[in-house]
């Protein structure tokens, strides 16, 4: 693309993501659903791909497989390509995409933000027609203005956590971490069973060093911990 060899920012954005979207409605109703997100380099400071997958229990799984494209040689002009002849513009400013369209008589306002690692996208609707339309009292210069309103009807909210891809080494790895936490806690819980609590406590920490993030060996240290406190 012409005058597009500058470093682009979405190049910090590439990866694979995961997330719960939140869906509410004007009338109080509510849903959620499973969002996978993938945006990987068709062509280097150029273009990428937007492939949003949703994965609803009323309407099975569903693809917006589509592309951001950088337009000139402005740092802050996207445009999103839903490859069908539709293309919406979008204007990156302080860390975010944002676009604003209209379609079926519906207006629609999303941004997708970098948030560390993740990505944070929102989603909101209105209909075209406006809800209100108001004046406003005369200023000092007795000028008036109107004011044309339109009620939000719709938000869409998903936190994308970014996935982090093992080497078949790092996965070898994290497969005998697995294995030795399992044999600790083993070992722990029978001497546990046995009121050997000492024993049980050194076990149920040395599995902890390996596993950090996992409860079952947390909960059973304080349990332990509790025990030789009486």
């Amino acid at each position: 693309m012409s005058g597009a060899s500058a470093q682009s920012v979405l190049n910090d954005w590439e990866g694979e993501y995961k997330g719960q979207m939140a869906i509410g409605y004007a009338n109080g109703r509510s849903d959620s659903l499973d969002v996978t997100f993938e945006l990987k380099t068709i062509e280097k400071d150029s273009s990428w791909t937007y492939k949003m997958l949703y994965n609803s229990k009323t309407f099975g799984e569903v693809l917006k497989d589509y592309e951001i494209k950088r337009v000139g040689v402005n740092p802050a002009s996207y445009v999103l390509d839903e490859k069908d002849g539709t293309l919406i513009d979008m204007t990156y400013m302080d860390g975010c995409l944002y676009d604003m369209f209209e379609v079926m008589d519906n207006y629609f306002i999303s941004t997708f933000c970098k948030n560390g690692d993740d990505l944070r996208f929102d989603l909101f609707m209105s209909s075209s027609k406006p809800s209100a339309v108001t004046v406003s009292e005369e200023d000092e210069e007795g000028e008036t203005y109107e004011v044309i309103s339109y009620k939000p009807l719709l938000h869409q909210t998903v936190v994308l956590e970014k996935q982090i891809k093992l080497s078949e080494e790092e996965k070898e790895a994290n497969q005998k971490a697995m294995e030795a936490y399992d044999k600790l806690v083993d070992a722990a819980d029978e001497a546990y069973a046995r009121k050997k609590y000492e024993k049980a406590l050194k076990l149920y920490s040395r599995a902890i060093v390996l596993m950090p993030s996992n409860e079952y060996a947390k909960r059973q240290k304080q349990q332990t911990e509790k025990r030789l406190s009486k």
